[in-house]
């Protein structure tokens, strides 16, 4: 595994610089306390420290006269003396500053702009004469939870405090709250106890053999023990063992060389139970320089270890599948080069998209979506092995690092280990699924230097693979960026292509075999492009997709559609025009009216008109999409499913659709030819369309032999180049004139 991003550094860094600085600054003072230091050379200390753990700051302490109702400065080292008398007799209120402000609303009062807030209105002069633009302050609070003062930290700068800072400032009150009230009460050792027993770090004392002396109380809350338990014990009794390992009589070496030692250590508490804490430890010497005492202070970070482990996690993986994420494919990628270079071995990636994966949310929903996509990353990081690496870069993408023998022998066993463990189904909440996926294959450094260049190639490569059919894989090839080069000119044209009116339709007919009429036509678009020649739509339609240039597209091919369907009405030939609308069509608000208003223009009869989807577009099982359908099918338009057999072929759909005709995909009319299981699956096909009340029509009917198992079968009508192939409309006229009802004539 890679070591952490530099982020991730950062962020651990952040925090344990801000956690040694508050444990410094505690320790600094605690150690003043065991001194018995004045009470406020204490104050001041902590005020000192304070401006040293937020620069651009100056400190202050102000006390309250609660007879008089009035604040005075008691500290503040670094404003200058005359400052004090300026600030004398200051009334608690709401324009007299911040620490007025303060003790009036009984709250910590943040001011980021001394000179626009309206709390500083009797005192701007005074932030003015001292170049003060920013004021925090919070009371100072007895024992007994009664303000007894304010502690405040000016700041040279508008700004407001981060959590660290506010952190800081609420520990320093907090301090001096202990300091004022105990001392004026108790006395000073009374004090340094109570400050030790209730501050929030956990606090272990020793004499110079190591026996412990005193433990507050959150250290009992952290580690279990209670101070009873412990104390006369060494630290490396059996009740805290931790000290007694090899590493932690390292410390104490470290210790007594250095005077202190500071980092994380995993312990134990007293019920077995592990955790991690931040530990400082100082020797305490006299005016000898002997050590008298040794201080432990620590914290529980495992909370906070945790979640700082699981940012970082996140940051490298995939929060579905925990696979790697682009970042940290691209990181292993770096980090394995010069292995490859070194031992000569070759380093392939993989772009694997599954096949038609948004079926499955359509149909099952998005929860099962991500249970198979859980599953299929198991299987992948299984296929691929522990050597490589396989991520999740996208929805339903994976990408996979391979290294191995130059000649990419064991990359296509991998390939295909892959291809084939896809025939086996996946068990997604108890369910069997089966799912297909197209790859993509390009190596290093023959198909790019980098790893977004080697990525971009093999992405090209999975998309020659989706367009040749799907459910297989290709390696990279240089003419594989020809395609691309040419996906942009069709896409930078295709407007201007319309306007130019460069797109033509052509007529495939359908023939009845027992009638031998023709009994429709199928549209289709082709496209005379002034510099490429003749596409067909396998050119270019993707393009309109993926663009959004299918719109204009097939409301013209629609429009265009009728109108010829109209004209060749007018002269007796009553033939249906059938037209394929696209999915992106379909879900548009306005495909209905877009239909109604081709018709309109056009003047064609409703039952003259064929609405081509395939079976995939029924999956979406939209309210608005049935209630479209259906209003147009009152009108008399007709409904023919393309494609039937390569999909999920749910029977429910046609009837809920109520279609007209089922159009047999190509590849099981050919495969029957040859194939006698597939003859029986094209049997089937029209037995339930029979069944139903649909007429059954074979696509792609190239050869005589395949016609005559299509009859045999009771296949209704004939589609395909065997009969007659796309004709562009004068020649269709032709041929409507020798097959159409209207002459008579058989084919």
């Amino acid at each position: 595994m890679p070591e952490k991003s530099s982020d991730g550094e950062r962020v651990d860094e952040l925090f344990r610089e801000e956690m040694e600085s508050i444990l410094m600054f505690q320790q600094e003072i605690l150690e003043a306390v065991v001194r018995g230091d004045p009470e406020k050379e204490l104050v001041e200390r902590v005020c000192t420290l304070e401006e040293q753990l937020v620069p651009g700051a100056v400190a202050s302490v102000m006390l309250f006269d609660r007879k008089n109702q009035l604040l005075n400065i008691y500290v503040a080292p670094s404003l200058p003396k005359e400052a004090f008398s300026k600030l004398e007799n200051l009334r608690p209120g709401p324009e007299n500053g911040s620490c007025a402000n303060a003790v009036y609303s009984r709250m910590p009062v943040y001011v980021g702009n001394v000179l626009t807030d309206p709390r500083w209105k009797n005192l701007r002069s005074f932030a003015t004469d001292y170049n003060l633009n920013a004021c925090w302050s919070i009371p100072i609070r007895s024992e007994g939870n009664e303000i007894i003062g304010t502690f405040a930290l000016s700041s040279y700068s508008s700004r407001q405090p981060n959590r660290f800072q506010e952190r800081v400032l609420g520990i320093g009150a907090h301090i001096i709250g202990i300091v004022l009230d105990r001392s004026r009460r108790e006395g000073l050792l009374r004090l340094s106890e109570n400050i030790l027993r209730k501050i929030r770090e956990a606090i272990l004392v020793t004499d110079d053999e190591r026996k412990i002396l005193f433990v507050n109380e959150a250290f009992s809350s952290l580690t279990g023990f209670s101070e009873t338990e412990l104390a006369g014990n060494r630290v490396d009794t059996d009740t805290l063992p931790f000290f007694r390992t090899p590493f932690g009589e390292g410390i104490w070496k470290h210790l007594d060389t250095h005077g202190f030692w500071e980092g994380d250590v995993p312990n134990k508490k007293k019920n077995g139970e592990s955790y991690l804490e931040w530990l400082r430890l100082s020797a305490m010497q006299n005016d000898r320089q002997k050590t008298t005492h040794y201080l432990a202070i620590s914290s529980d970070i495992t909370t906070r270890k945790a979640n700082q482990d699981r940012l970082d996690f996140l940051a490298h993986h995939d929060p579905l599948t925990e696979l790697p994420n682009r970042v940290l494919l691209r990181e292993r990628f770096e980090q394995i080069l010069e292995s490859v270079r070194s031992k000569g071995t070759s380093l392939a990636i993989l772009v694997m998209d599954l096949d038609n994966f948004h079926l499955v949310n359509s149909s099952l929903g998005h929860a099962a979506g991500d249970l198979l996509l859980v599953e299929i990353s198991r299987r992948l990081a299984q296929l691929v092995g522990p050597s490589n690496m396989v991520g999740r870069v996208g929805g339903d993408m994976f990408l996979a690092l391979v290294e191995g023998e130059r000649g990419g022998k064991s990359v296509v066993e991998v390939v295909e280990r892959i291809s084939d463990s896809f025939r086996t189904p996946l068990e997604v909440d108890r369910c069997e699924l089966f799912t297909s996926v197209s790859i993509g294959v390009a190596f290093y450094p023959e198909h790019g230097q980098t790893y977004e260049d080697v990525v971009r190639s093999a992405d090209r490569a999975m998309a020659c693979a989706k367009s040749e059919g799907k459910n297989t894989y290709r390696f990279f090839l240089p003419s594989m960026t020809v395609d691309v080069s040419d996906h942009l000119r069709i896409h930078n044209s295709f407007r201007q292509g319309l306007e130019r009116n460069e797109f033509i339709l052509h007529y495939q007919p359908q023939v009845g075999v027992f009638s031998r009429k023709v009994e429709a036509v199928e549209a289709l678009v082709r496209w005379n492009h002034p510099e490429m020649g003749f596409l067909y739509p396998k050119r270019f339609v993707p393009v309109a997709e993926t663009t959004g240039m299918i719109i204009p597209l097939g409301e013209w091919v629609l429009q265009e559609a009728c109108l010829q369907a109209s004209r060749w009405n007018a002269q007796g030939f009553r033939v249906p025009v059938s037209v394929n609308i696209s999915g992106i069509q379909l879900r548009r608000r306005n495909f209905e009216a877009t239909v109604l208003d081709a018709l309109a223009r056009s003047g064609l009869h409703p039952e003259l008109l064929e609405l081509e989807l395939t079976e995939t577009m029924l999956l979406e099982d939209s309210e608005g999409l049935l209630r479209s359908i259906a209003r147009l099918k009152e009108i008399g338009v007709r409904l023919s499913i393309d494609d039937f057999g390569t999909g999920y072929s749910n029977l429910a759909y046609l009837k809920r659709f109520d279609a007209d005709k089922i159009k047999i995909d190509q590849t099981f009319v050919h495969a029957g030819s040859q194939n006698p299981e597939q003859q029986g699956i094209v049997r089937m096909i029209a037995g339930i369309s029979h069944v139903l009340g649909l007429s059954a029509v074979a696509e792609g009917v190239e050869t005589g032999d395949q016609m005559e198992y299509l009859v045999e079968i009771g296949i209704d009508s004939i589609q395909g180049n065997f009969l007659s192939k796309p004709l562009d409309p004068t020649s269709c006229e032709e041929y409507l004139l020798r097959y159409c009802e209207r002459s008579g004539r058989d084919l």
